[in-house]
């Protein structure tokens, strides 16, 4: 009986996650031109930092790759979430060794709005932080870039189940084809963090 119940169970399971599978492949064919396209920028520049899959898992599963920039109605106990990836104001302010304040914070999110890179940054930051607390366990690193100090499960669930849905894009043409065509994209970041 206990068999039968084990092999209900991960059936179950192995179901569900095909059917989410299949939804983030709909979502990903229903992407705008600009979507998709900041997907593959995300993915060429975080391969200098060997970030390639988790910064574009990251940058879809908090903004729809860009698409919603700005959450302001979140239940972080006042804070908002900005920029590309879905920076965290408080941690933002924390890493900067600035005040909480309400002038600080908008400051802060026009920032990482305006400026990728900046945010890109701070998910750095936040993934080396998850680094220290939990090796190389990338589903808790994932799940600490979204919960802090302890890892949200489900986060770190979600973001290995896109990254296996980015690696079937990336093998496509289409992605093929704007990678070929887009290569200096690589080397910006590095123009960019020589500037701060």
């Amino acid at each position: 009986m206990k068999k039968l119940l084990l092999v209900i169970l991960l059936l179950t399971s192995a179901v569900a996650k095909e059917a989410t599978y299949k939804s983030l492949l709909l979502d990903w064919k229903q992407s705008s031109i600009e979507q998709k396209e900041t997907m593959y920028r995300v993915y060429m520049y975080s391969s200098n930092d060997d970030l390639s899959f988790s910064a574009s898992a990251i940058a879809w599963e908090e903004t729809s790759n860009g698409k919603y920039e700005i959450q302001l109605s979140d239940n972080s106990g006042g804070t908002w979430d900005c920029g590309l990836f879905g920076n965290n104001t408080k941690t933002v302010l924390d890493n900067m060794g600035l005040k909480h304040s309400s002038y600080n914070k908008k400051m802060i999110c026009t920032d990482l709005v305006k400026d990728e890179f900046l945010s890109y940054k701070f998910m750095i930051k936040q993934i080396d932080y998850g680094k220290k607390l939990h090796g190389k366990n990338w589903r808790k690193i994932w799940g600490t870039y979204n919960g802090g100090t302890i890892p949200n499960k489900g986060y770190g669930d979600r973001i290995a189940l896109r990254i296996q849905v980015i690696k079937y894009i990336i093998g496509t043409h289409e992605a093929k084809t704007y990678i070929m065509e887009n290569m200096d994209i690589r080397h910006a970041v590095y123009h960019y963090n020589e500037r701060i």
